[in-house]
C-alpha cells in the first residue's frame, strides 16, 4: 500500500500544479462517481491498449502506473465543469485501490496470444 499512497500523492500533486486544488474537507461530501463499468469491465476495456503503450515506450509496470495517474489527472481536470474535483479524485483513488486488489484478465500481445500478467503485480 506504500506505493499506492505515493500514487495518490502524485495524482494530487499533478492536479495542484495544473491549477486544480482538492479541498480535503470536502472529500467526504463527494462520493466516487457512479459508472456502468466495474473494475473488471474497465480493465478489459483499457488493459490491452495500455500494454501497447507500455511496450512501445518500454515503461516498467511501475512507470506505467504513474503514466496512468497522469492520464487520470488530465481527465479529472477536463471533467471539472461536470464533476466535482473531489468526486473525481475519490473515484480515482477507489479505482487505484480496487485495481491493485483485482486479479487482472489476460492481455493479448502483438502476436494475438494471451498472457496473464499477475506474476508482475506485487
Amino acid at each position: 500500500m506504500k506505493k499506492g499512497l505515493i500514487l495518490f500523492n502524485f495524482l494530487q500533486w499533478l492536479l495542484k500544479i495544473s491549477g486544480t486544488d482538492i479541498d480535503k474537507h470536502k472529500l467526504s461530501q463527494f462520493p466516487k462517481a457512479e459508472s456502468d463499468l466495474n473494475v473488471m469491465d474497465t480493465l478489459n476495456l483499457l488493459q490491452n491498449k495500455a500494454m501497447v503503450i507500455m511496450n512501445q515506450y518500454k515503461f516498467s509496470f511501475e512507470e506505467m502506473a504513474f503514466v496512468c495517474a497522469m492520464s487520470t489527472a488530465f481527465i479529472i481536470n477536463e471533467c471539472k465543469k461536470q464533476l466535482a474535483v473531489e468526486s473525481g479524485f475519490n473515484t480515482a483513488v477507489f479505482g487505484f485501490i480496487e485495481g491493485s486488489k483485482t486479479f487482472p484478465p489476460p492481455f493479448s500481445n502483438e502476436s494475438g496470444k494471451t498472457k496473464n500478467i499477475f506474476k508482475f503485480w506485487k
